[in-house]
C-alpha cells in the first residue's frame, strides 16, 4: 500500500494501474477475510461439538456410576442370598442326619422285635 500511495500523482486522480491494484488488494484481502470467517465458522463449530462431547461424557458418566451402584446393590442381595442358602443348606443336612439316625433307631428296633418273635419261647413256670 505504502508503494500504491507514491505511485499517484499528487492531484488526487488514481491511474488506471492504480484502480487495477487497489481493487486486487481489495479482492485480496476479501478472499483472506472470507477466509478467516469460515476458519471461525468452523471453530465455532468444533467448539460446539466439544461442548456436546462433554455433556455426552457426563451423561455417560453419570450412567456408568449409575449402573456401578446397582451392580453393588445386586452383588449384595446376591452375597445375602448366599449366605441364607449356606444356611438353609447346613439345616438340611443336619435334618437328615438327624432323620437317619432315627430311622437307624426305628430299623435297629424293627429288628430287635423281629428277633424276639422269631426267637424260641421258653416254657411257662411251673405253679
Amino acid at each position: 500500500l505504502k508503494q500504491v500511495a507514491r505511485a499517484q500523482p499528487r492531484g488526487g486522480a488514481m491511474s488506471k494501474r492504480d484502480i487495477e491494484v487497489k481493487e486486487l488488494e481489495l479482492k485480496r484481502l476479501q478472499e483472506r477475510l472470507d477466509g478467516l470467517a469460515k476458519q471461525i465458522t468452523d471453530k465455532k463449530a468444533l467448539l460446539e461439538n466439544d461442548k456436546k462431547a462433554k455433556s455426552s461424557l457426563e451423561e455417560c458418566r453419570a450412567r456408568v456410576t449409575g449402573l456401578q451402584a446397582s451392580a453393588k446393590e445386586q452383588r449384595q442381595r446376591l452375597e445375602a442370598k448366599r449366605e441364607e442358602a449356606a444356611k438353609v443348606k447346613a439345616q438340611l443336612d443336619e435334618e437328615t442326619k438327624r432323620t437317619a439316625a432315627e430311622r437307624g433307631g426305628v430299623q435297629a428296633v424293627t429288628v430287635g422285635q423281629r428277633r424276639l418273635n422269631e426267637a424260641p419261647r421258653p416254657p411257662p413256670p411251673a405253679r
